[in-house]
């Protein structure tokens, strides 16, 4: 998928208020029911289900959990698609909806600049399932290097990655991070770096070293290791 700028602010212009036969609760952005199911992709729950948006662009999108209506903008299920990625690759998304991928951040950001939006994370991790919801979701815009601003958090996966908040995107050809060195390019992963990372949903799935997995700390607090998979997700409110 490669979503451009002017492209989806057509689409978003195009939505303008809530389509009342679309699934999830009226008001949300996951509408306008199109396209096919993706067999692959419905694993490992059977609700993934790909909406168009405006005829201009897709969404995939999970319409059961908690009530349904939100947009999954990260899937790392599969590790069949590298996450090491330039910053114009995370800009415009890619991966598919058969496989791993990620929406984009000029996506998310429109979509987060237009509405207010709230951000749920799923994740396994052995046995159990767990979720992080943050009643405030942002990503800014390019000019300020898709800036993260989470808060208020619930769930059962605990609270780490709230410390990233206020973060700017870096990846390994744009540093942005608060570290000397370059957090994106030593951990293989583009992510709202810090000094560098608590919380780093982007690594590499199916690698067990320390720290270059997909982390969430209050699950791994000694780093090593891999969550099983993770959905990051978010609904307009």
């Amino acid at each position: 998928m490669r979503l451009y700028s002017v492209q989806i602010m057509t689409c978003l212009l195009t939505l303008t208020g809530a389509i009342p036969n679309g699934p999830g609760p009226a008001g949300r952005m996951c509408h306008v029911p199109e396209a096919g199911e993706c067999v692959k992709g419905m694993k490992p729950r059977s609700h993934r289900i790909i909406y168009s948006y405006a005829n201009c662009g897709q969404v995939f999108c999970d319409t059961t959990t908690n009530d349904g209506g939100w947009i999954i903008f990260q899937r790392r299920i599969f590790g069949d698609v590298s996450f090491n990625r330039t910053w114009a690759e995370y800009q415009r998304g890619f991966g598919t909806y058969c496989t791993d991928y990620w929406l984009g951040l000029e996506t998310i950001s429109l979509f987060t600049n237009r509405h207010y939006y709230e951000l749920r994370i799923d994740m396994q991790k052995g046995k159990n399932v767990h979720y992080a919801v943050y009643n405030t979701f942002k990503v800014g815009t390019y000019r300020d290097n898709y800036r993260l601003t989470i808060d208020y958090y619930s769930g059962n996966a605990g609270n780490d990655f709230v410390t990233h908040s206020n973060a700017m995107f870096s990846t390994k050809d744009k540093d942005n991070d608060a570290s000397e060195s370059n957090c994106a390019e030593f951990f293989n992963s583009g992510w709202w770096f810090t000094d560098c990372f608590t919380d780093n949903l982007n690594g590499d799935l199916k690698n067990s070293d320390w720290g270059m997995g997909v982390i969430w700390a209050p699950l791994m607090p000694d780093f090593n290791g891999s969550l099983d998979w993770v959905e990051m997700k978010m609904r307009r409110k």
